[in-house]
């Protein structure tokens, strides 16, 4: 198992490898541009989630997230460590992309239309899909069955909008 991922890992290396010698669009040959004028990658990381993207208590941040931005880091500088993150959350993500203030965003966002038109997702590198914990004494088997229930979630993302529309 630990192979597959390197295999997919140096795989997606050599693909990224070749943005700097095939056809790239200006806005990513810009991005392409900075990134070794300045020496590292700054990658957006979520703030702390397990197998995805956390740093340890050394602050060196482990799992699938950051191990594709140290892939960009390899691809485009020879080096996995020339890479620095910037831990942001749901509502912070997109905006530091647009601005430029983080090069590339690895970190659990959904594609929808609407953010299709304002950023530009490269692959899907993970499917999952949204759920609820409840109790099994409180006997809810479907959404609607949360109606007057108090409800938390994490705001910011898409999962906030399908709950309400659900509940609606």
């Amino acid at each position: 198992m630990k192979h597959q991922g390197l295999k997919w890992l140096t795989g997606l290396a050599i693909g990224l490898a070749s943005l700097t010698s095939g056809a790239v669009d200006a806005s990513a040959q810009a991005v392409i541009n900075k990134i070794k004028e300045r020496g590292y990658v700054t990658c957006g990381a979520s703030q702390g989630v397990p197998g995805l993207s956390r740093p340890d208590e050394k602050g060196y941040y482990r799992g699938f997230d950051s191990d594709i931005c140290r892939t960009f880091a390899v691809a485009l500088l020879g080096d996995k460590d020339k890479i620095r993150y910037v831990p942001l959350n749901a509502g912070q993500r997109f905006p530091a992309l647009q601005t430029g203030e983080i090069d590339v965003l690895s970190r659990t966002s959904t594609i929808t239309y609407s953010r299709d038109t304002v950023v530009r997702f490269v692959w899907i590198n993970l499917y999952d899909t949204d759920g609820m914990l409840v109790r099994k004494a409180d006997n809810i088997t479907e959404p609607k069955l949360l109606d007057g229930k108090t409800v938390c979630l994490q705001g910011g993302g898409s999962l906030t909008e399908k709950a309400i529309e659900e509940t609606e």
